[in-house]
Formats: C-alpha cells, sequence, structure tokens
C-alpha cells in the first residue's frame, strides 16, 4: 500500500488487458489503451450498480462512452476500443471510396 495516499492499491489497480491484444497505460487522469489498430486515451469507472468507459481515438478525433447497469469494470473498455476500431475503419472506406 502507498502509505502517501490511503487506498491508492485499490485506486490505482492495473486491468489486464493482454488477452484481447491491448496494451493498458495511464498518466494525467487518462489511461491509454493500445492494440495493433489504435489508441484510445480513456478513463474506466465504476460505482455501487454501474460502470462507464469514456474513451477517444486521437486520430479519428471520434470519442465514445460506453455505460452498463453492472459494477463489473473492464467490459466497457474493451467495447468501445471495438467500436472506435470498426468507425476509423469505415471511416477509411470513406475516404478512399467518396
Amino acid at each position: 500500500m502507498d502509505r502517501r495516499r490511503p487506498g491508492a492499491d485499490h485506486r490505482a489497480a492495473r486491468h489486464d488487458y493482454s488477452s484481447f491484444g491491448i496494451v493498458h497505460s495511464r498518466g494525467l487522469g487518462l489511461e491509454r489503451y493500445q492494440n495493433d489498430s489504435i489508441t484510445v486515451l480513456g478513463h474506466l469507472g465504476n460505482g455501487g450498480a454501474h460502470s462507464a468507459f469514456f474513451g477517444f481515438d486521437i486520430v479519428t478525433d471520434t470519442a465514445i462512452v460506453v455505460m452498463m447497469n453492472s459494477d463489473n469494470p473492464g467490459p466497457q473498455a474493451v467495447m468501445a476500443i471495438e467500436a472506435l476500431t470498426a468507425m476509423g475503419a469505415q471511416s477509411d472506406v470513406r475516404t478512399t471510396n467518396p
């Protein structure tokens, strides 16, 4: 436990998304979620009976919010990254095939 901030070990818990091919790091209140296709800056949070993820793709200038009626954090980040990747792919199609 970090004695400078009681409970910091709980708040700083890292989520392991490696099974989805996602590298996860954090800083300045935003976390970086990265795979071979996309880098998303975002923040994951949960409360007593709900959870949410905000993500932003800096390349396509696209943001997404995924909210769930569950206090289970994690799947929202994966769902958001999948959606942003798909939206980026659609953007590439529209750019190359006007």
